[in-house]
């Protein structure tokens, strides 16, 4: 493992398409629920795809203590919402830190750049009728401005936005951190909200969402014969991150140690993943000899897993030259088959349901994964829930540009 300090996650917050609050998240990941649906954000008659991953009915109010709701972009109160769940589940009192030793690291692809009802104020009257918040309010690193403001973390902080790996990538952020002793918590995580009139339909130009014509819970399909592309979805995801003996002294309940990070890039194409998943399996090793873990020693991989057709044989193809024979008798899910795909944010829910697998043993389902591709040929755990004994566990995240990230976390063997 590193050198340096150890790093352990103690709490937990997910909003997500299939469940707001980690416990109703984890209750539809095990129940196989699907959080894909017609998609009511706005008027998509005239789009050609109109389903996508929402979240309802969550209360900001309920999580939002300090700062303005009303000024608030929705990526960032999904965010902000997130964090607040998770310092909550960590039972976390933030009087009795060091205020400087408390960092955050949050990130969005989209953010709230977009601003779609200011840009129409603006062409229909001028700049006089902007809202002089707009700027502040819409770059990427408002989340992490307003989780800082929110808990009064007044430490490194910082943003991420490595597209569909910035959720892996702010956890490496806060586990690097911690274990080089910047800051003793850091929180971590995503918010994204990509749902808006523009960016679905630059998203349906691009031809990488799915043309599903069954009903909205079948249509995302890692790994499905079938597959066709992404489901859209929005959410927000955060885990608090702590240094092991602050951890332990404080008695904390700890769901896992991250023990590994790594990302390699494919510098080749923007959109479409090599498929031999070369790249993906270096970031795997590179991993791996990090955490100083043995490829025999991982018992589950959580794959990206998007139902992009290139993308998930990449996936495959990096599991099997990571793990050799051994990799067709390794479970690998992907939640995205129930979450879509939330960007920045659905790295952070990866990350949440594994945590959550190592505690209660189980893994949850790749659902619609039928007809299988004959060329994703690993154990992809798609009937239903299954029970598995999890002491290490492997990430793998994809973005843009063929960048790729991958986390391990590990149960500790001397904390109990």
């Amino acid at each position: 493992m590193s050198s340096g300090r150890r790093v352990v996650i103690t709490g937990l917050g997910a909003v997500a398409p299939n469940g707001v609050g980690t416990g109703a998240f984890w209750e539809a990941l095990v129940a196989g629920r699907s959080g894909i649906g017609p998609l009511t954000r706005f008027d998509c008659s005239g789009f050609p795809v109109r389903i996508a991953g929402q979240v309802e009915d969550f209360d900001l109010s309920r999580y939002v203590r300090k700062c303005s709701t009303r000024r608030m972009q929705r990526f960032a109160a999904l965010a902000v919402t997130a964090a607040r769940m998770a310092v909550e589940d960590a039972a976390l009192d933030l009087e009795a830190f060091a205020p400087h030793r408390m960092g955050a690291c949050f990130g969005s692809t989209i953010a709230g750049i977009t601003a779609e009802d200011q840009q129409l104020a603006f062409h229909r009257d001028g700049c006089r009728h902007v809202s002089p918040v707009t700027w502040s309010e819409t770059g990427v690193h408002t989340a992490t401005a307003y989780v800082t403001m929110e808990l009064g973390l007044k430490g490194p902080a910082t943003t991420l936005s490595a597209g569909c790996s910035t959720g892996l990538d702010s956890v490496g952020w806060g586990f690097q951190t911690i274990s080089s002793r910047r800051a003793d918590m850091v929180v971590c995580g995503a918010g994204e909200a990509p749902l808006t009139p523009f960016i679905f339909g630059t998203m349906c130009a691009s031809q990488i969402l799915t043309r599903f014509q069954g009903p909205p819970a079948g249509a995302s399909r890692p790994f499905a014969r079938d597959r066709d592309g992404i489901v859209l979805s929005e959410g927000g995801g955060a885990v608090v991150l702590e240094d092991l003996d602050t951890a332990v002294n404080r008695g904390a309940d700890i769901y896992a140690e991250v023990v590994g990070f790594a990302s390699r890039s494919e510098a080749g194409d923007m959109i479409n993943t090599d498929p031999t998943g070369v790249e993906i399996s270096r970031a795997m090793f590179a991993a791996l000899a990090q955490a100083m873990v043995l490829p025999d020693e991982v018992d589950y991989v959580h794959a990206h897993g998007s139902g992009f057709p290139d993308g998930d044989r990449a996936d495959t193809n990096a599991i099997k030259m990571t793990f050799g024979p051994r990799a067709y008798s390794i479970p690998v899910n992907s939640i995205r088959s129930m979450t879509g795909q939330a960007l920045a944010a659905g790295g952070v829910l990866q990350i949440i349901s594994t945590a959550l697998t190592m505690r209660h043993g189980i893994v949850p389902p790749t659902i619609n994964c039928e007809p299988p591709d004959e060329l994703c040929d690993l154990d992809y755990v798609t009937e239903g829930a299954r029970r598995v004994r999890v002491r290490t566990a492997m990430m793998n995240s994809t973005s843009v540009g063929g960048t790729h990230s991958v986390l391990l976390l590990r149960k500790p063997d001397d904390v109990e």
